[in-house]
């Protein structure tokens, strides 16, 4: 079993935080961010670092759906400041949030920033 699933003591903390990831993106779906976000602050310490980015992530996804730009660009920073290395998923985000929004300006700057990145 890979090291985030093996059983020992702690077995059943994890299985609640897996568990509550899928709330969690149930939330991101929806657009639910204040959702999302009372979940990540419940499990985040639990999480393992590999599964760190995906996390993170799935917040940004709520910040999208609702197209929720500046929380969007707010939560970008953290992860940066936690060097927490950002992938396709997460800069897409932000171009999805921007689009929703409707700010074609903020739109094109992500799409640039995307293009330079990947």
């Amino acid at each position: 079993r890979p090291p985030d699933e093996r059983v020992h003591p702690q077995g059943q903390e994890q299985a609640e935080w897996r568990q509550l990831l899928k709330e969690m993106n149930s939330c991101a779906e929806d657009g639910d961010v204040a959702g999302a976000e009372r979940l990540f602050l419940r499990i985040q310490d639990e999480v393992p670092q590999a599964q760190q980015r995906m996390l993170h992530n799935t917040f940004l996804k709520a910040c999208a759906n609702s197209g929720d730009l500046g929380r969007a660009e707010t939560w970008l920073q953290g992860m940066q400041a936690k060097r927490i290395r950002l992938n396709s998923k997460a800069l897409g985000k932000l171009i999805e949030a921007a689009s929703k929004q409707g700010d074609a300006y903020a739109t094109e700057r992500w799409l640039e920033i995307f293009g330079e990145a990947f």
